[in-house]
């Protein structure tokens, strides 16, 4: 029995074969689920994941375009856990109101003394302080979380609702002037 080729050029294009695409998930993808997942956290784009793996980027994208059932766990990777998304709104939140956080930091002592041959000497030490530190709120945060929590009265074009009914105001101004016109031109007549 011949081997069947793993993928073949068509349109120069290269397409992969069902038994290979699970064949390089199972040997290289599976394994380091783990790792996709900590990568596409930390920004890593998809090309840096694909290179990680040792798979190709098309490869990659087939696997999680694939809605097979095996491939399940690699598209879940690839998504946002609601954790991960409540951090973010309490990040987001935190910069639109401002907050305050401790920093350490490195402070030189110097201390000054005359030693018994009455010679003035110096002595250095580090000593770390916490200091408070305030961070403003950030009007672009602001703007964002309010267009985001409640477009219909903060974003710049309003609800759809709005823009809607703004239109049939000014469709109803329009008629309203054309009757208008008809009715001061047939009473010129």
């Amino acid at each position: 029995m011949e081997d069947k080729p793993k993928f073949a050029a068509k349109y120069g294009k290269v397409t992969y074969s069902d038994e290979y695409v699970y064949d390089v998930y199972c040997s290289k993808v599976k394994p380091r689920l783990d790792d996709v997942k900590r990568m596409f956290f930390e920004g890593y784009s998809f090309t840096d994941v694909a290179k990680e793996l040792d798979v190709s980027n098309s490869l990659l994208w087939k696997m999680r375009r694939n809605s097979k059932p095996q491939y399940a766990e690699l598209r879940v990777a690839f998504e946002f856990s609601d954790v991960q998304v409540h951090n973010v709104e309490n990040s987001l939140y935190r910069r639109a109101v401002g907050f305050y956080y401790d920093e350490d930091r490195e402070v030189v002592l110097t201390k000054e003394y005359y030693n018994k041959k009455g010679k003035k000497c110096k002595e250095q030490s580090v000593k770390v302080i916490t200091v408070r530190r305030y961070v403003p709120s950030d009007v672009n945060a602001i703007k964002f979380f309010l267009v985001n929590k409640n477009a219909k009265n903060y974003s710049n074009e309003g609800s759809q609702e709005q823009s809607q009914t703004d239109q049939i105001v000014e469709n109803l101004k329009n008629v309203f002037i054309e009757v208008k016109r008809k009715a001061d031109s047939e009473g010129e007549r």
